[in-house]
């Protein structure tokens, strides 16, 4: 790397073994603390309308007060989320249980035993970098599949500590790492994928808030492959700061849905499209349901298609 990057990567190391020597609470009220300076000096900015107006574009029915509070809250559980991922090194066993309460684990159980690996499909939601210390406590290792970022001190921090919580980061950048994401569900191990983001190649669509966007194909493409269940799994904050992990039924392909008179390459698109959509509905209710978990900083009505 750089030195700009080393220097980078030093700087997180060193702020999160801070947030590690205090205790918790404190850690994170500090982040609290950090997170509304950071808004306060966002506001001062030409981007401060950007997160309003991802909201407003979301969730037109909110008032003005809602969104503008909106914005505060998810800078805050933003920076709260990451003041957790700095304390990774200190996440033994009896902290996440303390921190990490499972709901639904009868879904993944059911989708686990059947032998073929399992496929989850989550959202920017949450501290969803704890998921794989769920999945762990299931008895299972997470792999993902992910973008490589841009910055490569992120890039190696993420892996690293990932690692911590006994995730195996997989990048999509070539055929070879679908070949590990196939050799983990033949090998009935579970991967996750967070598809509330713009699907790149653009080679499916789907409504999300009554909007036609791209949607990532992947998960349902690996499903129809390998014969592994999708299973919706979200993470959210609760008041105290604790994480609520619920797993939702695997998705069913939906018989009415389908086209008798396709070919069959037509048909099994069908069924891709099908159970995509079934995931994004489900996204789409969890973020209404609680709007201050969901990446608001990320601008997904940029690449609308009509």
């Amino acid at each position: 790397m750089s030195l700009d990057q080393t220097l980078l990567k030093s700087l997180f190391l060193a702020l999160s073994r801070f947030a590690c020597v205090l205790p918790r609470a404190i850690a994170m009220k500090l982040g609290t603390l950090f997170a509304d300076l950071i808004y306060n000096l966002y506001l001062l900015t030409p981007h401060r309308q950007h997160i309003y107006r991802n909201i407003d574009l979301t969730l037109p029915e909110l008032s003005d007060r809602e969104k503008w509070r909106l914005s505060r809250t998810h800078i805050r559980r933003l920076t709260r989320s990451i003041v957790d991922l700095m304390r990774f090194p200190v996440l033994t066993p009896e902290v996440e249980r303390e921190i990490l309460t499972i709901q639904g684990a009868e879904h993944f159980q059911a989708a686990y035993e059947k032998g073929r690996g399992v496929i989850l499909v989550s959202a920017h939601y949450g501290c969803w970098e704890l998921l794989g210390a769920a999945i762990a406590r299931l008895g299972s290792r997470l792999h993902v599949l992910v973008q490589r970022p841009t910055t490569p001190a992120f890039d190696e921090l993420f892996n690293e500590y990932r690692q911590l919580v006994h995730v195996q980061t997989h990048y999509n950048t070539n055929v070879m790492s679908l070949r590990h994401v196939f050799r983990a569900l033949k090998a009935g191990e579970v991967t996750g994928f967070l598809i509330d983001q713009h699907g790149e190649s653009e080679d499916m669509f789907g409504m999300f808030f009554g909007k036609r966007v791209s949607v990532p194909g992947g998960p349902a493409f690996f499903s129809l492959k390998s014969g592994a269940p999708i299973v919706p799994v979200f993470i959210r904050r609760l008041p105290d700061d604790r994480h609520l992990v619920r797993f939702h039924p695997a998705l069913e392909v939906i018989d009415s849905s389908i086209d008798a008179g396709e070919t069959e390459k037509e048909k099994q698109s069908q069924i891709a499209q099908n159970l995509t959509q079934q995931a994004y509905d489900l996204i789409e209710q969890v973020i209404r349901e609680n709007p201050d978990d969901w990446l608001w900083t990320y601008n997904r009505w940029d690449k609308l298609k009509v």
